[in-house]
């Protein structure tokens, strides 16, 4: 009798571990990049004009946390970029990420939620073309 109990707890332990990586998928947070992340570069460029966003007093702020949710802020003055108008956008919402890509859900209306993130060490980067322009945006930690 104790040796099968000792054979059920160890079939047991095994469906838990099984079960417990089978809980583990690519998309989950890896709290290894969560942090607080801060523009470093951020630039808008087509064949004629040149709009750096930071310098013309832009910031985009955002804190990526380890259970995969998201704050801070998006903000560019009216007049640094193609858009005429002022934005200034929550950075609310989740990420996950799948090998060194990262994505991003939020309501707030920015490309952000729309590009593939690459992961470098303490930094995310895009790079991507709309409508005749590039945008380069280089967040770090």
């Amino acid at each position: 009798m104790l040796r099968a109990k000792s054979k059920l707890w160890s079939g047991a332990a095994l469906i838990v571990a099984l079960g417990l990586g089978a809980c583990s998928d690519a998309t989950s947070p890896e709290p290894g990049i969560a942090g607080s992340y801060e523009v470093v570069e951020w630039m808008i460029v087509s064949s004629t004009t040149t709009h750096d966003l930071i310098a013309g007093g832009g910031h985009f702020d955002l804190v990526m946390a380890p259970d995969g949710t998201t704050s801070g802020e998006f903000f560019i003055p009216a007049g640094v970029s193609p858009e005429p108008s002022e934005q200034l956008v929550s950075m609310a919402g989740s990420w996950t990420q799948v090998g060194n890509v990262v994505t991003f859900e939020m309501p707030g209306d920015t490309y952000v939620r729309f590009v593939d993130w690459s992961v470098s060490g303490r930094e995310l980067f895009t790079e991507f073309v709309n409508g005749g322009f590039t945008v380069t945006t280089r967040l770090q930690r």
